[in-house]
């Protein structure tokens, strides 16, 4: 990561709204121009991986739809995605942030088969016993 990428994650508030799923701040801090896009921490981290490991579904939908994250581009120095995170999530809502992320652009797609460092690719991080539920969710999507 870059200098300017872990400033930007060391913005007072910025990590503790995406940890909390805490909307309203968030908006607050991108309104007064200090959200940026590119925040992340020393691994590569980015506040996107966090809103999908929680499982914070707005917060996924407002860090891509109105700040303008891009998942294509995001990388942590695993190689994991947000994709990876938001497979390995316990959260209820992992399901409808994988489908958010599946339809933000046919490359994203592509994504379910990017593996990281340890040849993982983000369904292998899929709990065994959601695999069913994974799967539909999948066929669904043809």
């Amino acid at each position: 990561p870059t200098q300017d990428m872990l400033e930007s994650y060391g913005i007072p508030g910025l990590v503790n709204a995406i940890r909390e799923n805490d909307l309203v701040q968030a908006k607050k801090l991108y309104e007064d121009k200090i959200l940026t896009c590119n925040a992340c921490n020393r691994f590569g981290e980015s506040i996107l991986h966090m809103a999908c490991r929680r499982g914070h579904l707005e917060m996924v939908d407002f860090l891509i739809n109105t700040v303008g994250l891009s998942i294509i581009n995001i990388k942590d120095d695993y190689h994991r995605t947000p994709l990876h995170d938001a497979f390995w999530s316990s959260s209820v809502q992992k399901y409808d942030i994988v489908d958010m992320l599946l339809s933000h652009s046919p490359e994203v797609v592509e994504l379910l088969f990017c593996k990281d460092k340890r040849g993982f690719t983000p369904l292998d991080y899929a709990r065994k016993q959601d695999y069913s539920k994974w799967y539909q969710l999948l066929q669904d999507r043809k």
